[in-house]
């Protein structure tokens, strides 16, 4: 049987964890969502986690995968040092957000990265009304 997509990000913040020795805490519900956006919000996943232990020095990281009527919403939140947006964003390196907006925007998602105690990434996956 095919991992399910709640197995997979288990799967990847395991290897993560392992790499980077930061705690990784995952919330997550059952998504329906297709391979391709599955793939997408993986390497976003990825890249944000990496990104933050690259970069902010953080203790602990939140991964939370939620759904509403309306949306399927990732979020990865580290209580790292923080993202100073219009200096970071021309740094050598930070790619990844550029990255991380591109994939987002190449399914139809919203991309957003919020400062608080740390950095928060959210990709929004809108959905139809069911």
């Amino acid at each position: 049987k095919m991992a399910s997509f709640n197995e997979k990000i288990i799967d990847e913040v395991t290897q993560l964890q392992y790499t980077f020795k930061v705690p990784i805490e995952v919330k997550i519900e059952e998504v329906e969502i297709s391979a391709n956006e599955e793939a997408q919000l993986l390497s976003i996943m990825k890249e944000a986690i990496t990104n933050s232990c690259k970069h902010a020095s953080p203790t602990k990281i939140t991964v939370k995968l939620q759904k509403n009527k309306k949306a399927i919403v990732l979020a990865v939140q580290d209580n790292g040092l923080g993202i100073e947006l219009s200096k970071d964003l021309n740094k050598r390196g930070h790619y990844g957000i550029l990255g991380m907006n591109e994939r987002a925007s190449l399914m139809g998602a919203s991309f957003n990265i919020l400062n608080e105690n740390g950095t928060c990434i959210i990709v929004t996956l809108t959905r139809g009304e069911e």
